[in-house]
């Protein structure tokens, strides 16, 4: 039996409909029986709270019967823990990002990608995800990437490449690099996409100041909350064969 409790997250609906055997909660559970923890993939916050909740893990722990726990990543307690933010997650809620992206970057573009110039910021796997749908799309795309492998493998693909992230000129430029690599005076385009989680690409304050800017994290959780929930649903499944 899978426990889950709830924080609000749409996905977790979905979660529970695709394990067969689990109960989402946000109340006391019969303590009787043997749990299998699911925490959400927001996490444990600083104060050891389910992240979004008021639930402490550790009274959880204590109080019921729990034989493994499903975190997003390791957790320091003395449990049987299985992380299950694992690769092929990552890629799958890649996939699903760029997907809940594009009709947000339609509409304020209203006109097609084909030829458009885009640029990525980042080549892990999201930045690869979205190269390989942009050029499917006959964006003509480039990537920043300081890693020296990446950029091998991009000239290989006939991808080109950016080493700097100064000067940056397209018409629309995507940011998936969680960390504030560029400054607002070196943005020339019509719209700047930060697909990052924090602290983003460029400082909070000045991107307020940023007309082109347009900040679009968790896409998966807030359009496609079926799909995604069952793809965490499933990779748990997996996990607990």
């Amino acid at each position: 039996m899978y426990l889950i409790f709830d924080n609000g997250d749409a996905r977790l609906r979905y979660l529970k409909e695709s394990l067969p055997e689990s109960i989402l909660t946000s109340e006391n559970v019969d303590d009787s029986l043997i749990y299998d923890l699911i925490i959400p993939i927001q996490g444990i916050n600083v104060k050891n709270l389910i992240a979004k909740t008021n639930v402490s893990l550790f009274d959880v722990l204590n109080k019921y019967k729990i034989n493994k726990v499903f975190a997003p990543k390791m957790l320091n307690i003395y449990y049987d823990v299985i992380p299950y933010l694992t690769d092929e997650l990552v890629i799958g809620n890649s996939k699903l990002t760029v997907e809940s992206m594009l009709p947000t970057l339609y509409s304020k573009l209203n006109r097609t990608l084909i030829n458009m110039k885009i640029i990525i910021l980042g080549y892990g796997f999201l930045g690869q995800v979205l190269t390989d749908y942009l050029i499917k799309l006959d964006s003509d795309v480039q990537v920043y990437s300081k890693n020296e492998r990446d950029l091998k493998i991009l000239t290989v693909k006939g991808v080109k490449t950016l080493r700097t992230v100064n000067n940056l000129a397209a018409d629309v430029i995507i940011n998936t690099i969680p960390a504030n690599i560029v400054i607002k005076e070196n943005v020339k385009a019509e719209l700047f996409i930060d697909l990052a989680s924090p602290p983003y690409g460029i400082d909070k304050d000045v991107s307020k100041t940023m007309d082109n800017y347009l900040l679009l994290p968790a896409l998966p959780g807030k359009c496609l909350p079926k799909s995604a929930g069952e793809l965490i649903g499933k990779t748990i499944a997996d996990l607990n064969d």
